[in-house]
């Protein structure tokens, strides 16, 4: 699921600064880390693909708003 969580990241990092500030591997191996810890803490209950991949791409939207809000602030 790498590939399509890596296109999401490109997708909505628009902001130049945003992308030279933060890589998407970073962002993609943050989501996956914290996907996996949640996964195996039980929170989440996926019977199907899709829905594994809308959560991840939910995930990454949630985190690239989060990184601009934090390079704003700075």
């Amino acid at each position: 699921y790498e590939p399509e969580i890596r296109r999401a990241i490109r997708l909505r990092m628009t902001d130049p600064r945003l992308r030279r500030v933060i890589d998407s591997m970073d962002v993609c191996q943050s989501v996956l880390a914290n996907f996996f810890v949640r996964v195996s803490a039980g929170q989440y209950d996926l019977h199907r693909s899709e829905d594994l991949i809308a959560l991840l791409v939910a995930m990454v939207r949630n985190k690239v708003v989060d990184q601009a809000r934090r390079l704003q602030a700075d």
